[in-house]
This record gives C-alpha cells, sequence and structure tokens, in this order.
C-alpha cells in the first residue's frame, strides 16, 4: 500500500486522505498514518490545506526502475498469449499493449530468453462457441462485480425455446470453459444461483441495487456445481 500510494502521488497531481482510503479501501486514520512512514523513509510529500487541498509529491523524485526477473517475464508473457487465445475475451487489444510497455522495459537477456521460450511453447485451445458478446458488455459486467452491482440484463435463453427474457441478476463471477465465458450469478426473481452464457447476454445495464456475496463464496466450486447440475 505504501508503494501503491506513493505511485499514485507521483502519477497524479494531488489526492487527499479521503481519495486515497476510498481507493486502498482503509480507514482515513490508516491513511496518515501510512503518510507518516512514508515521510520517516524521506519520501518528499508535501501537504496543502484548504477545500482545494491534499497531498502531493515532488515531481522531480523518482523511484529504482521497475526490474523483472526471467521467472517472472515469462510468466507475464505466457499468460499474455494465453490471453490472446481465449475467443470472445475483450481484454486482448489490452494486453499486446500491455506487453509491449512490459518488454520496453527488460534487459536485453531477458527479453531474448522470453522471445525464445514463446517459440517452444504452443496454447492448443478448442474453439469452442462463437462468443458474440461485445467489450461493452464484458466492461459493464465487470464493473458490476467489482462494484457489487446488480444488472438487467436481457438474456436468451435456451431453455424456453431461445426467448428473450428480462433478468435481475446478482453477479458473482465470470468462468471461461470449453471456448465460452460464463456469468455467475444470482438470480433476485428466482433466488437460485444460475450460470449465463455470456453470448447470450443481449443487452446488459448497471443498476443501484447492491448486494454481498455468499457465506464462504468460491467462485470455482460454485461453477464446478452449477456445471454438474447442467449436465
Amino acid at each position: 500500500r505504501l508503494m501503491g500510494i506513493t505511485l499514485l502521488l507521483r502519477s497524479r497531481r494531488k489526492l487527499t486522505a479521503r481519495q486515497l482510503a476510498q481507493i486502498f479501501e482503509v480507514s482515513i486514520r490508516t491513511v496518515y498514518r501510512d503518510i507518516q512512514s512514508l515521510c520517516r523513509a524521506k519520501v518528499p510529500i508535501a501537504v496543502e490545506g484548504g477545500p482545494e487541498g491534499g497531498y502531493s509529491i515532488l515531481k522531480t523524485y523518482s523511484l529504482p526502475p521497475v526490474m523483472f526477473t526471467l521467472d517472472e517475464a515469462i510468466a507475464l508473457f505466457l499468460g499474455g498469449r494465453f490471453i490472446d487465445h481465449l475467443h470472445g475475451t475483450p481484454f486482448r487489444e489490452a494486453m499486446r499493449t500491455a506487453l509491449i510497455k512490459i518488454e520496453d522495459i527488460l534487459s536485453e537477456d531477458v527479453k531474448a530468453s522470453v522471445h525464445s521460450l514463446s517459440r517452444s511453447i504452443l496454447f492448443d485451445m478448442k474453439d469452442g462457441v462463437n462468443n458474440a458478446a461485445t467489450k461493452e458488455t464484458f466492461e459493464r459486467i465487470n464493473e458490476a462485480i467489482l462494484k457489487r452491482r446488480c444488472i438487467q440484463m436481457a438474456y436468451r435463453s435456451a431453455s424456453e425455446g431461445q426467448k428473450t427474457i428480462r433478468r435481475l441478476i446478482r453477479p458473482y463471477g465470470l468462468v471461461y470453459g470449453e471456448g465460452i465465458w460464463y456469468l455467475i450469478g444470482s438470480c433476485h426473481l428466482r433466488g437460485v444461483q444460475e450460470m449465463f452464457h455470456v453470448n447470450r447476454i443481449q443487452v446488459v445495464a448497471l443498476t443501484d441495487w447492491g448486494f454481498e456475496l455468499p457465506d464462504a463464496f468460491n467462485l470455482k466450486l460454485l461453477a464446478r456445481s452449477l456445471a454438474e447440475s447442467m449436465k
């Protein structure tokens, strides 16, 4: 968290204690202690009072460059290649640009080793089902999952003769399997946990209704249980 506060203050002009508390999901008192710790570590943080005040950091302050070990770099690039092979994922372009940025800071030796190993590992993914879900659909679902907000969606249900129905869902998570993206969630009306094909979601909208995850929530176990019940 201390590193995160330092990086944020370097990348942004000014942040208040309340804003930092919201970003890191801690109390304002914890932020005050963190700022004190950074000051003791000789990080040049400036404090400005008043309505427009907040914390800032001297622009001349610099951190040591980020360095990746060979294993870390290989893990990142293999993970990127795996995502690039996932059908229908909205993150492919973002991953490609991220890897370009990461490659730019790698040492020449690490870069050569990563390229060599990349040619020696193949991901042979199943074609699965064509996923027509849009990037906007994924973005709204991800936002709802992060903010613990219900979604209203128009869903083409296979169990009801491909009829499009309106559903109010508590979205718990996204799962990729057998070439298909699934949304795991609970139907507000039916009160049961279900698995939805993301490519059958025609319209999705974020609502103002919040929700809490079930006790002892485990997405992997829930997905397996729902998949078994669908067989």
